[in-house]
């Protein structure tokens, strides 16, 4: 196997677009797309729109870290500096002071409009597991089919803890939704609390012990003796 590796542009969030070209013309229509280093440049048959890449550009693409393919036996194109004009967890900071209530309401309202597609799942580079999946097992039978807020909780729970300290952020999962629901959140949530008590952030070193997969009697992160 030779694995060629070439940077990313970034990647442009559709529901970014229809919402910019709300009310001047059908986003279905487009016929063209041109695109510049800062532009996109949309024809229609009677119009050409131009957005601003920036405003367009996918959330996950603010934060990240590594434009650049981290592993490849052969590069090719021009390597790309990061460009990180946030902190990567501001959102969920913000969305953490909340109260319990708040956020408890929050993710009841979101998930009463999952479809139980499971387009999160099956986007996911990284969920692995899909002939054996709780979603459809039926031994052991860990999820029911019922229409409820609460199942449908369960299984972005389940979902989002199979992936700690895997999940690198692609973010697939919140742009696969057809209902816009954020639940990228909670992977992100895993994936911060795995960087802060193991030190580790998945997809960069293809040789790192995963820290779910490994025990040691002290952490030296976590320091419990501690507590």
């Amino acid at each position: 196997v030779h694995i060629i590796g070439y940077p990313c542009k970034g990647v442009i969030d559709n529901t970014k677009v229809a919402a910019a070209l709300e009310g001047k013309v059908e986003p279905g229509l487009v016929s063209a797309v041109k695109e510049t280093e800062d532009t996109l440049e949309l024809s229609f048959p009677d119009q050409t729109i131009t957005l601003k890449k920036n405003d367009v550009v996918a959330d996950k693409c603010s934060r990240c870290l590594y434009p650049n393919a981290v592993l490849s036996d052969t590069f090719e194109g021009e390597q790309r500096e990061p460009v990180v004009t946030e902190d990567p967890y501001a959102d969920l900071e913000a969305f953490e002071k909340l109260s319990l209530e708040e956020r408890q309401a929050f993710w009841e309202k979101e998930m009463s409009r999952c479809i139980r597609c499971y387009a999160c799942r099956n986007a996911c580079p990284l969920c692995v597991c899909r002939d054996h999946c709780v979603a459809t097992s039926r031994e052991p039978h860990w999820l029911s089919q019922a229409d409820s807020t609460r199942e449908k909780l369960f299984f972005q729970l389940i979902h989002a803890t199979h992936l700690a300290g895997r999940c690198t952020g692609c973010g697939e999962c919140s742009r696969a939704c057809p209902v816009d629901i954020p639940v990228g959140l909670f992977k992100r949530t895993m994936t911060r609390a795995a960087a802060k008590m193991f030190d580790f952030e998945g997809g960069v070193n293809p040789e790192a012990a995963l820290p779910l997969q490994t025990f040691a009697m002290e952490e030296p992160t976590i320091k419990e003796r501690e507590w």
